[in-house]
Order: C-alpha cells, then structure tokens, then sequence
C-alpha cells in the first residue's frame, strides 16, 4: 500500500518504559517497510519528501452511532479493530486526477417494441414449492474515524493572548533543546482546501492578489503513525487556555503537484479572478469564482505569522531536525463560516538527509527514523514541562 499507518499507540500509566519501547519498535518496522516502497526514480515524490512530527490531540469521530447496539462501551482490541476498518488508504502512489462526465450526445429516439400481454399457465396446479429460509446477514461493526487537532488551543478559543501564550511555550521548549531563530515573516498567505470528488482533495495556495499560485493533490501518507498521551493524568482541561498535555502524530509524506495546463487546473483556475475576498482577515468565497468551485470549498487557511529555528550544526545529532511555528485561522463549513484560531508547532527532518538514508538502504534508513523519534520524543517531552510550568497571560 502507498499509505499505511499504525494504530494509534495508548500511553499506559503504570509501563511508561515499556510502553516507548514498544511504539518505538512499531514506529520504526512501519517506518523502515514503507519508505522501502518509495518510488526513489519519481522526481515528484523525491522534491516533495517531507518527514513531520506535530504536536496535538487525537480525538474519534461519531463514536455513539458506532457503537454495538447493546452496549455502550467497548474494548481497547474492539476499539483498534473498528479504526482499521474505518481507514481508507490509496492502493498505488501514482494515479490520474478525476474526470468530469463530459456531455454525451442525445440517443436517437427508438421505436418501442409492441407490448405482448402474457396469460397465465393453464397447466394443473401443483403444491407450492418450498423454498429455502433466507439467512439473515449478520450486521457488520462499522468503523470509527479518527482525526488529529493540532496545537495546544482547546475549545476553538479566539483570543489572541492564548496564541502569544502557546507562542511563547513553543519558543520556550525548543530553546531548551538548543533551537535558536533563524527567520520571522509576518506576511498574510492563505490556502484552500478543494473537494474536487470523493477521494480526490486539493490544496490551492494563493498569491497575494487571491488569485490562484500553486495547486497541488492533498499530501500522500508513507508513515503515519500517533502517540496517545495517557488520558488519565493528563493535566489541564479542554476549556484552559492551552493544553498541558499533548499527543505526537509523525508522519511522511509526498505531494502530486496539479499541471497548468491540466483540466482539472482549469476548472480551479476558471477565468484568472480571485478565489475568496477576505473581510477584515475572514474569507468569503468570491462571487467571480464558479459555482463548482465554490460548492466544493471545504476550508481556507490563513497564515499569519511564521517562524523557523533549528540547531547549529555542533549541537550533537538535533541537527538532523528544523522546527517551524505557524499561526493563523482556519475556517471550514458552509460558506466558511466556521472558524478556529490556530498556533502549530512542526518538527521537520532535512529531506535531503532523508533522501540519502534511502538511496543507501534499510540500515540507514532505519538509523536516521531512529534519530528523528528521538528527537521527536525529546521535543515532545520539553514542550509539555514547559506548559506546565508556564501560566496563562491574564
């Protein structure tokens, strides 16, 4: 399979060695397997190979009308068994982008056939004829989605002091683990997430004017694997202003980009004019774009501020990795109307160094997901003494 993933790894209270040891070994056989299947001949795949980790919290979907009709609850095996069931992963790496049904001519009218009626057999009656119980299809358990919400903002919280107190957590832990600055922007940039079928999303980045600058497929998933922090000691609550706890996704992954000079481009493009107006920050789809595009929005994200560290060089093996913050909205829903403040934190591993330990075989492959698992772990665990131990901006 192009996407696989591993179940999502629960943190138990009492076997905290037991329990990283263990996700660690899942995370490095999924990891090692999958990047062996990475088409390293694909120009694409290789210029778009990116390793992340983000840090967040994971959170089932329509759970109540999932459940077993007689119970309420289930178990731990029922609950990874049914979110097996529920993924949807892509079979192959490569494939076309959806047609649209082009109009098809109208068919010649035919005459009909002349009805015949059909009586009834004047045969001798017979006993009528026994026929087998139908068996009853036993009800198949359906699965359970499962999402990721990322950054410490809880309850889709709108005020900026909670972004400036995420902010300076994140800045606090990744100083602590040697990260120093290495650039700020602060200029407005907005993408669009476009359904253009079922199975097929694209993620639209505009340029300053609105207009359409890059389209590409939504990203394809190598490894994905989540680590569940243990519910029970978790600290904080959903209403605080952060979260004092977190769950960790890694994931790699690959981009398709969309050609300008395909149909699908085309009809994302349409005329040249902007996609959304934006309102005082708050996007409105625009009324120049076509009514296909605009029933198919189903979100828009706005960036308003970035920041990238990374670890020099002489700092031991940390340098493998660079950290990227990103604040902004996301808007989603009908007409975009919904909206949630965000402030991520992203964990990356140098691609090119990536790109080396695959060109060079399983055992450097497997060494340097080793390294970014460290490092992952050890941001993971810097992040969450320093949430704990900071407080709310009143």
């Amino acid at each position: 399979a192009a996407c696989e993933r591993v179940v999502p790894q629960l943190n138990m209270a009492a076997h905290d060695d037991v329990w990283q040891s263990t996700a660690r070994n899942r995370f490095l056989e999924l990891w090692t397997s999958q990047l062996a299947k990475l088409p390293l001949q694909s120009a694409s795949h290789m210029e778009s190979l990116a390793a992340r980790a983000r840090f967040g919290t994971f959170y089932l979907t329509d759970v109540s009308e999932k459940l077993p009709e007689t119970s309420m609850t289930m178990s731990i095996g029922e609950l990874e068994e049914a979110i097996v069931k529920h993924r949807r992963n892509r079979k192959t790496s490569m494939r076309g982008p959806p047609h649209t049904p082009a109009p098809t001519a109208a068919e010649p009218e035919v005459s009909k056939p002349e009805m015949i009626s059909i009586m009834p057999s004047r045969g001798l009656s017979s006993t009528s004829q026994v026929t087998k119980p139908k068996k009853r299809k036993r009800k198949k358990q359906a699965g359970i989605g499962a999402s990721f919400c990322l950054g410490l903002l809880p309850s889709n919280t709108s005020e900026a002091k909670h972004q400036e107190h995420c902010l300076a957590c994140y800045l606090g832990a990744l100083q602590s683990l040697g990260f120093v600055m290495q650039s700020q922007h602060a200029e407005q940039r907005w993408i669009l997430g476009v359904s253009a079928s079922q199975a097929y999303q694209l993620e639209v980045a505009l340029d300053s004017e609105l207009k359409v600058a890059t389209i590409s497929e939504r990203q394809l998933c190598w490894v994905h694997a989540t680590l569940i922090e243990d519910r029970a000691r978790r600290h904080g609550s959903m209403h605080d202003a952060i979260l004092e706890s977190h769950d960790m996704r890694l994931k790699v992954a690959t981009t398709d980009p969309v050609l300008p000079d395909s149909q699908l481009f085309e009809a994302v493009k349409g005329d040249g004019e902007a996609l959304i107006q934006a309102r005082s920050g708050v996007p409105v789809p625009a009324q120049s774009a076509s009514q296909w595009l605009r029933d198919r929005m189903c979100y828009a994200r706005r960036l308003d501020q970035s920041l990238k560290l990374s670890v020099p060089t002489s700092h031991s093996r940390s340098s493998i990795v660079s950290a990227e913050i990103a604040i902004g909205a996301e808007y989603m829903g009908r007409q975009l109307q919904l909206q949630r403040n965000s402030c991520e934190l992203t964990l990356k591993l140098d691609s090119k160094q990536l790109q080396e330990a695959l060109t060079n075989g399983s055992a450097a492959t497997r060494a340097i997901g080793e390294q970014f698992w460290e490092a992952s772990c050890a941001l993971s665990v810097a992040l969450q003494a320093e949430t704990r131990n900071s407080k709310t901006p009143s």
